[in-house]
Order: C-alpha cells, then sequence, then structure tokens
C-alpha cells in the first residue's frame, strides 16, 4: 500500500473551534457540510435545495464520474439541516443553496480554517477512522467505489498506531518504548 502526504490534518477538536468562530451563515453550512458528509467540494457546492429531504433528514450527493452520474444519500443530523434551513431563500422550491464556485470556496477554506478544502475531506475519514468507525462505512460515506481507496486513511494512521502500541509497551515490565 503507498502513502501519501497530506500537509495538514484538522481533529474533529479543531475543526469545531474553527467552525463556531465563522460568522457568515453560509459559509458555517458550507463548511459545516463538507465536514459533516466527506464529500468533495465540487458535490457540496452542488447541492440543490431539492436535493434535502428535511423529512428523511438526507441529503442527495450527486458525483459525476467517469462514466456517468451516480448518487449517495447521506444522512444528516436535526442541528445541521435546521441550520441549511436558515440559509435557503424560502421562495425558492429549487436552485443551488450555495450559489459560489470552487474558487470561492478554496479561499474562504484558506481564510476560516487554514486548509483546502479537499484537506477537510481527508481530515474527516482520517478522523473517523482513528476513532473507530469501520472503512466500509467511511468508503460509503465518501463515495469511493472500491475500499483500497478508502484504506490509504488507514496507512495514514501509522503514527497513532505507533503512538497506542508506544502505550502498551510501557505498561509491560521491564519493556522500553518503540518509539
Amino acid at each position: 500500500m503507498s502513502h501519501f502526504k497530506i500537509k495538514k490534518i484538522l481533529t474533529s477538536q479543531e475543526y469545531s473551534v474553527k467552525l463556531q468562530s465563522i460568522k457568515n451563515n453560509r459559509d458555517h453550512v458550507l463548511f459545516l457540510l463538507l465536514w459533516e458528509t466527506g464529500a468533495r467540494v465540487s458535490e457540496v457546492l452542488n447541492i440543490r435545495i431539492e436535493h434535502v429531504n428535511f423529512d428523511n433528514r438526507t441529503i442527495n450527493i450527486y458525483s459525476l464520474k467517469k462514466k456517468g452520474e451516480s448518487i449517495r444519500i447521506l444522512p444528516v443530523d436535526r442541528e445541521t439541516l435546521r441550520k441549511l434551513s436558515m440559509i435557503i431563500d424560502t421562495k425558492k422550491k429549487s436552485g443551488l443553496i450555495f450559489g459560489i464556485g470552487r474558487k470561492q470556496a478554496y479561499v474562504l477554506s484558506q481564510k476560516y480554517l487554514g486548509v483546502n478544502p479537499h484537506a477537510i475531506r481527508h481530515s474527516r475519514a482520517i478522523n473517523l477512522i482513528t476513532h473507530g468507525t469501520n472503512v466500509e462505512i467511511v468508503r460509503r460515506l465518501l463515495g469511493h467505489t472500491r475500499l483500497d481507496v478508502t484504506q490509504i486513511y488507514l496507512d495514514f494512521d501509522f503514527e497513532t498506531m505507533r503512538t497506542e502500541l508506544n502505550k502498551v509497551q510501557l505498561m509491560m515490565p521491564n519493556k522500553e518504548s518503540i518509539i
């Protein structure tokens, strides 16, 4: 399995603190959805009002793939839906929710979070895996068609594995650190 390098990963605590500092409602909801869904920035920017099911508490995420369009239906919590409903124009029955492009989302991501939008996706995946979420669930959340694509996030967690093993090692009599 190949190793990959991500410059900056945010923990869920770091992300939460940074998210709470975003006062613009639209921007706050944009970054809340990026984190909660693990979706690509283009997927979140393409969410339309009609893709949100408030009754079932789901959002349809549309992905353009080489072989056509795919849809994944993702659960969304009540608080996120409440915030989302606050930014949707009540006069409209359809249309894009955010109305900004990828470049503007990139600028906002750097401004508020200090990372690019794709780093949010990586951070979410790594946080889920390090907190024990089944890799298959992470695969489905991210919309990967193959599990081996999702498994790259397991490689990233090598340092966490080393740290955890070191804790166990140090609890054993006459054992030294493996770091």
